[in-house]
């Protein structure tokens, strides 16, 4: 029996013997896997590069910049939208920024004779979606049997419209406009000189360049007369516009836009 016992305490001791060595190996892993990174972390303090050396006024400069057009575009989610307005931004802009000048013109057939109506405006921007204008037209006598000809004609008068904005550049239009036109001589020479138009239809704008539009429009002529200065109830009219959004500010937004690329606007 004292052999068994001696033999079984033998054991025990062996168990306790090897569960103290599994302790100390542990342990001694742990001290070198902390020591290891206290080196690796050494090491990389030592190849570590500061990129803003000498820089670092610049950054905190565009930092701040950034935190500025971040409260003044709220709705902005990042830097490749900046450039984009919102209808609450639009109207902010100052009177000048509101306004719009252009030039619309139609081709005119009569009496086997070609015309170009010339109709520059001005225009101004009352909400995102409702724009207003006036203008003045001129129509001019193109000739091309002899080269080029342009003359004006005694037709000309001025005229006032409206543009409401449907859908993606699509807007309801209306206009009306007060034309002298003169009879011609062996004609009814005591016909009315000034001739009503209202026009109603749609139009649709398209970017050229920044800031520089093309547009077109298809109306219809609701006060249509046979002495009147259109031949055709139908007209079809283009032209072209400058909006004149602040230049200036722009210009900032881009250069800033550039400068700080890697930054990202975050609500």
């Amino acid at each position: 029996m004292k052999i068994k016992e001696l033999k079984g305490q033998t054991a025990e001791a062996e168990a306790l013997q090897k569960q103290y060595e599994q302790q100390i190996k542990e342990l001694r892993d742990q001290q070198d896997m902390e020591l290891f990174k206290e080196k690796l972390d050494e090491k990389l303090k030592e190849k570590s590069v500061n990129h803003f050396s000498g820089n670092v006024d610049k950054l905190m400069t565009a930092q701040g910049s950034l935190l500025k057009y971040k409260q003044k575009y709220p709705n902005v989610k990042s830097i490749k939208d900046i450039r984009k307005e919102t209808a609450a931004e639009r109207m902010q802009r100052n009177f000048v920024e509101r306004l719009v000048f252009g030039v619309d013109m139609q081709i005119v057939n009569r009496n086997d004779m070609g015309f170009l109506d010339v109709a520059p405006y001005a225009g101004f921007k009352i909400t995102h979606r409702l724009d207003v204008y006036a203008s003045y037209l001129w129509r001019y006598h193109v000739d091309f049997d002899h080269g080029v000809s342009i003359n004006r004609r005694n037709i000309y008068g001025p005229r006032a419209s409206v543009n409401y904005l449907v859908f993606k550049g699509f807007s309801a239009v209306g206009s009306y406009e007060r034309i002298y036109r003169k009879p011609l001589p062996g004609m009814n020479e005591n016909g009315k000189v000034w001739h009503n138009g209202v026009f109603l239809g749609i139009s649709k704008k398209y970017k050229i360049v920044k800031g520089f539009y093309g547009s077109g429009q298809f109306l219809y002529n609701a006060t249509y007369d046979n002495e009147g200065p259109y031949r055709k109830r139908l007209a079809v009219r283009f032209g072209f516009f400058l909006d004149l959004k602040s230049r200036k500010k722009q210009g900032k937004v881009e250069k800033y836009s550039r400068r700080t690329i890697v930054f990202e606007i975050n609500n």
